[in-house]
């Protein structure tokens, strides 16, 4: 085996080493409970919109609260907040609107 033939293959195997020690890194966010222990109930009142986008508030706040209820184990309140243990406020400042796909033919987007 020629000099340089070893040392491409000796630093292919220390690349590979170095890519299979360090991982990739990756990892989905909601796995840290950032909240104290003693908070089990979650007043989540409807969101302030202070764009002019009609009714964003009422889908952003049930989207928040259909996660919290689908991924936690928190107990969500959207009625009163005198029993809850923490509130959840949200604001709306900006929103933009952005095709998905647009079809050069025929001029569509969705």
């Amino acid at each position: 085996m020629s000099p340089a033939l070893f040392q491409r293959f000796l630093f292919a195997i220390v690349a590979f080493s170095l890519f299979v020690i360090s991982g990739c890194g990756y990892h989905t966010s909601g796995h840290m409970v950032r909240l104290p222990s003693d908070v089990h109930t979650i007043f989540v009142p409807m969101f302030q919109n202070t764009t002019q986008t009609f009714r964003v508030e009422q889908t952003l706040t049930a989207a928040v609260v259909q996660e919290l209820r689908s991924r936690t184990e928190f107990q969500v309140t959207t009625d009163g907040g005198d029993t809850a243990d923490a509130t959840l406020k949200g604001l709306v400042n900006y929103t933009a609107n952005s095709p998905l796909t647009y079809d050069s033919v025929t001029g569509r987007i969705s």
